[in-house]
């Protein structure tokens, strides 16, 4: 079952889209708050960018595109690419950070993760890095993404890791700090390794590979079976 804490989370990726978006160029050598989190978000994109298999062919979205930092890596390599973010602030962050992009190779869309508008059975390979942290049901957002993969499709997602050594910072005074300290939200949700394939059984989908970052994060290869 899983663990669903802080839900005061939803207004900050409208309000601080900006501020996070920041954290993917922050790479000064110097130790900081946001140095820590570049340095987290880069291992979680190296995961991400082995997982995902992508041709001139591949139809790939990515779900909670945020910016479109992982849309620049993915863009050149696919045959196209959807992006979908429910806030307004980050599509238009990734408007400017793609118009260099082609625009027949994408397209943005504002949209809730759990009510895609995208067609049954159209995308080869979804992707969702730090989504299912924050929305109000995984399980739902699961079943969208099982609906619009094709047969064989691929999903790769991250989600919070139990039992996890940052556990502390999902505690009351925790998710104070954390925002102090690194500027971020509360995240809602949080799966130990069996939660998270049973819920992935539960739409039809097998896991192919799984690491953790940091001990804090699940990284998740799945197809549909």
């Amino acid at each position: 079952m899983k663990r669903a804490y802080n839900t005061s989370s939803s207004l900050y990726w409208h309000k601080n889209a900006k501020q996070f978006a920041q954290f993917y160029r922050n790479r000064s050598q110097l130790l900081s708050s946001e140095t820590v989190v570049n340095t987290f978000l880069s291992q979680r994109t190296k995961t991400l960018l082995s997982y995902a298999p992508v041709t001139s062919k591949t139809i790939m979205l990515d779900l909670g595109c945020g910016s479109g930092e992982h849309m620049k890596e993915f863009i050149p390599r696919a045959g196209f690419v959807y992006g979908i973010d429910y806030s307004k602030q980050m599509i238009e962050l990734a408007k400017q950070e793609l118009n260099k992009y082609p625009s027949n190779k994408y397209q943005l869309i504002q949209s809730d993760a759990g009510r895609l508008t995208i067609k049954k059975q159209s995308i080869d390979i979804i992707i969702a890095m730090g989504l299912l942290d924050y929305v109000a049901s995984p399980d739902k957002v699961i079943s969208e993404c099982r609906r619009v993969l094709r047969p064989n499709g691929v999903f790769v997602f991250s989600m919070p890791k139990i039992p996890s050594v940052f556990s502390f910072f999902r505690t009351p005074i925790g998710i104070h700090i954390r925002k102090i300290l690194f500027h971020l939200p509360p995240i809602k949700n949080a799966m130990t390794s069996s939660e998270v394939k049973q819920l992935l059984a539960n739409h039809g989908f097998v896991i192919q590979h799984s690491t953790s970052v940091w001990s804090a994060m699940w990284m998740i290869k799945a197809t549909v079976l």
